[in-house]
């Protein structure tokens, strides 16, 4: 995990040679512009139905409240490194590999409804339980800062902090003038990452999404956003799970069935790639035992009260 203003390189020096990418991928690349948008969109569903009883294990066992969101996490960090092609990034007309897998997962606050994103650098590093931990510690720092700022809006404001109001309102006019600019230059030349903010929009190549908040409508489709910077290769969305009629050995069940929305650069793979890796993701989601090391045979007796 980076300190908050370390200095690194989210990216490996060496750049991936042409004919490893492919006829298919340099001519996306060789355009080289956002507005084309060299992006493929797979819509899937993936069944959950061992999900509950493994969530059920892990935080008994962990002592943390093991949701979907950190499966996930795990999920697309195992498939990244199943899959290197897509653990890359496009600089200007080159392409270069990510030095570990990085995420960047985002996080709603309950308390005002805003939204704020964690940076996971080194994922593959991190244990479902460390996930989870990170995770719960960033929602309630969050809801602190929150409690923190409306009590500040209470109280008199001094000199001091009516300057640094003024402040805020500048540097955000500031960021609206040369952010295009900015984007411009982060998307031709590879650089390092230092600040927060630098990290969750050029430092991760993966954004995480779970949709399935309660209140959530069924998800049919859904269009991931595609942000300024050519970071994030792939968007993992997930909505809600539901009980769906499903046909198994010619019989019609009832399964826990979630949508799964997979955004991936035609630029770093092609379709039959991009789908490779969305069939491990579903291989690991549908199977959330394989994410551990140990797999153990789940015996529904062991979460009875009485176990």
């Amino acid at each position: 995990m980076s300190r908050p203003h370390e200095v690194y390189w989210p990216t490996q020096s060496t750049e991936i040679p042409l004919t490893e990418l492919g006829w298919s991928n340099v001519i996306y690349l060789a355009d080289g512009r956002a507005h084309r948008d060299p992006t493929m969109v797979w819509g899937t569903t993936v069944e959950l139905d061992q999900l509950d009883d493994f969530l059920a294990v892990q935080s008994r066992e962990s002592k943390l409240m093991i949701s979907i969101v950190h499966v996930l996490i795990q999920a697309v960090t195992r498939s990244l490194l199943d899959h290197p092609r897509l653990n890359r990034r496009v600089v200007g007309r080159k392409v270069f590999p990510y030095d570990g897998v990085s995420l960047v997962v985002p996080i709603r606050r309950p308390s005002d409804g805003v939204v704020d994103v964690v940076f996971f650098r080194n994922s593959e590093s991190l244990k479902l339980a460390d996930v989870a931990s990170r995770m719960w510690d960033e929602a309630r720092e969050r809801a602190l800062v929150v409690a923190r700022n409306r009590k500040v809006k209470l109280e008199p404001k001094t000199f001091k902090e009516r300057m640094s109001n003024v402040w805020k309102r500048l540097q955000l006019r500031i960021f609206r003038r040369f952010a295009g600019l900015c984007f411009g230059i982060t998307n031709q030349f590879r650089l390092p990452s230092w600040s927060p903010w630098g990290k969750e929009m050029n430092g991760a190549n993966a954004f995480v999404n779970f949709l399935g908040f309660p209140g959530a409508p069924p998800m049919i489709s859904y269009k991931p956003s595609s942000l300024p910077t050519n970071s994030f290769s792939v968007n993992v969305t997930m909505g809600a799970p539901e009980l769906k009629p499903v046909v198994q050995d010619g019989q019609i069940v009832i399964r826990k069935v979630a949508p799964l929305f997979v955004r991936v650069d035609h630029r770093l793979v092609n379709g039959h790639q991009a789908g490779e890796f969305i069939a491990t993701l579903r291989k690991y989601l549908s199977n959330p035992w394989s994410l551990i090391e140990s797999k153990p045979v789940l015996n529904p007796e062991s979460l009875s009260p009485a176990a």
